[in-house]
């Protein structure tokens, strides 16, 4: 019996010192056994606490987790548990309910290679955390707990009158804090309790107990509703930090996609600004499939309308033409039906938390929700003169291309046609040839925009602006197709 448990301590100084080997360390408990008069029944164990005094290594708490249970073997409505874990996230202190009466509760996200576990800690044994200095990463021994099924299956082990828990050395073979975070990717879709951790992608305002953030890996990205005290951990100026959410629970949004949701059960710990992340961005900076910050001003401001998305139902919209001093780009906002649009006008100057690239340079079209817009005060783009807007070069016309402006010669009559519908509505749609010295483009449009383009006269020069490009399905060809929000101008020519 009392060699293999020095055998044991021999081990736990080992992995401790990988500085000493065995043979070292044996030979020195036999140099010092020599010198230490004590009784020779225990002399070898005491030689070994003395060493590993000396070596800082407490062997003690080796001892105590002989007596330890792996998160996994614990079960429901087990009595006197002993847990030796890694601190993966500590709640702060509630108020909760405990027969009918108020009491002081904390909780603790607690981790070992078998599995996590939350510690539940009651009335005074709350404050235990703060009082023991214990911290996310930390190794604790808890003493004395009983176990219950949580929330989502998830074993709680709670600490009431006789349970305690203690801050021990970092002598376990337990696994690293980062073990226990999954990447967003891996999230699963069913509904559970998970910890993830990512960079704050867009930051969107408090609303009542809600705050919605945007939290990106890399390889994706998901938004995360933080509810009540959650909700004042994060502001604004924390885009761009890494943050890490313990005991968030999995959701379907209405929109369909897998969203966190994380109230105060969970944890939620702010790390440091990712290496290399600009806060403020410019529009030049915009690259297809990443989410961008920056301050802008606004040219032109469409009108708002709706769309009826397949599997997102009706949707608000509105467009926004925005530049700086590197350039321009579409910005499309995109609202629930419930929802009320900002007013928004052309020379405001805004500023966008997280819009999504959906296309980059020459042409950059961004998209953001509600919370990703603010109004903002800023002196170098209140000076910003407005900006002079090019014409495209129709050889230059490539499809799926939005806000464009095109001048040239109308070269063709006006063609009408008219067409019906499923329900037998009449549809009217009109085009017309428009060429410059480098081509030449169909100009498309249908119903009630066929009146913008009705009077156009041969040989007449034509100013197109904030049109869309598209593809013929049947052609192959690009064309201009005149939307509700294009304007049709002829030009004044100067005679010589």
């Amino acid at each position: 019996m009392e060699q293999s448990l020095v055998d044991k301590y021999i081990s736990v100084i080992i992995s401790s010192r990988p500085d000493i080997s065995r043979d070292q360390l044996v030979e020195m408990i036999e140099e010092r056994s020599k010198k230490v008069k004590i009784g020779n029944n225990y002399k070898k164990l005491y030689t070994l606490f003395l060493i590993a005094q000396e070596l800082g290594i407490k062997l003690e708490q080796a001892s105590l987790s002989e007596q330890a249970i792996k998160i996994s073997n614990v079960l429901p409505n087990l009595r006197n548990i002993t847990l030796i874990g890694r601190v993966i996230g500590i709640s702060s202190k509630n108020i909760a309910k405990q027969d009918e009466e108020e009491v002081r509760v904390s909780k603790i996200y607690l981790g070992d290679e078998t599995g996590q576990c939350v510690v539940v800690l009651w009335r005074e044994k709350a404050e235990l955390p703060e009082l023991l200095s214990i911290k996310e990463n930390d190794v604790i021994q808890v003493q004395g707990g009983y176990s219950k099924e949580g929330r989502f299956g998830i074993v709680e082990v709670h600490i009431g009158s006789f349970g305690t828990i203690t801050k021990v050395q970092e002598s376990f073979n337990l696994p690293s804090g980062n073990t226990f975070f999954i990447p967003i990717s891996e999230i699963p879709e069913k509904q559970t309790i998970i910890n993830t951790k990512g960079i704050i992608r867009q930051v969107s305002p408090q609303k009542g107990k809600l705050r919605r953030i945007i939290v990106a890996d890399g390889k994706t990205e998901i938004a995360v509703s933080l509810w009540q005290s959650m909700s004042k951990l994060i502001s604004e100026e924390d885009v761009g930090k890494w943050v890490y959410l313990v005991g968030a629970k999995t959701r379907l949004g209405i929109n369909g996609k897998l969203e966190l949701s994380l109230d105060e059960n969970g944890c939620l710990k702010l790390g440091a600004l990712e290496e290399g992340y600009s806060i403020e961005q410019k529009i030049k900076d915009a690259k297809e499939g990443i989410t961008i910050n920056l301050k802008c001003k606004i040219l032109k401001v469409f009108e708002e309308s709706k769309r009826n998305i397949p599997g997102f139902g009706i949707r608000k919209v509105k467009e926004l033409i925005v530049y700086d001093d590197s350039g321009i780009a579409t910005v499309t906002i995109w609202a629930n039906e419930n929802e009320t649009m900002p007013e928004l006008k052309e020379g405001e100057i805004i500023k966008l938390s997280g819009a999504k690239v959906r296309k980059g340079p020459p042409e950059v079209i961004l998209y953001t929700n509600l919370g990703g817009i603010s109004k903002i005060e800023d002196k170098n783009l209140a000076l910003l003169p407005l900006m002079q807007l090019k014409p495209v070069k129709i050889k230059d016309i490539k499809e799926n291309q939005r806000n464009i402006i095109i001048e040239g010669l109308v070269i063709s009559t006006v063609k009408r046609q008219e067409f019906t519908d499923e329900e037998g509505n009449p549809i009217e749609k009109a085009e017309v040839n428009v060429a410059d010295d480098t081509g030449l483009i169909r100009v498309v449009s249908w119903r009630e925009d066929c009146e913008k383009i009705k009077g156009l006269k041969i040989n007449i020069p034509v100013r197109v602006l904030w049109a869309d490009t598209k593809r013929d399905q049947f052609t192959g060809e690009t064309y201009v197709l005149v939307t509700k929000k294009t304007m049709v101008e002829s030009i004044e020519m100067n005679k010589a």
